[in-house]
């Protein structure tokens, strides 16, 4: 047994990390590069303009008081009226009742 360990080389690591290599107490961090750094101010380039954009709103504060209000009630009614017709049985109507006599029927 020594003898294989010796001859594959195994020896002992001192600086092995144990575990997940990435997370935990004694992990190992990966080394900073140009781009990562590129990626983090593409993300603060475009947090930024959300937050300009955010700052000036495009209705004022009396335009944007009950500015759908309309819209909203007219859906709800729209709503209710499927609701209500949904739940009603389909219509029926004599033919299909009596359509079972027309079979020998014959038109000229």
């Amino acid at each position: 047994m020594w003898l294989t360990r010796i001859l594959f080389g195994h020896r002992i690591r001192s600086g092995k990390v144990p575990g997940v290599q990435f997370i935990g107490k004694h992990r190992r961090f990966r080394p900073i590069s140009k781009s990562m750094i590129r990626n983090v101010e593409q993300r603060l380039e475009v947090e930024e303009e959300n937050a300009k954009h955010l700052s000036r709103p495009f209705l004022t504060k009396e335009e944007e008081y009950c500015h759908a209000q309309e819209r909203r009630s007219q859906l709800r009614e729209e709503y209710k009226t499927v609701r209500r017709f949904s739940k009603a049985p389909p219509n029926r109507y004599i033919d299909d009742h009596l359509a079972h006599l027309r079979i020998s029927r014959k038109w000229e």
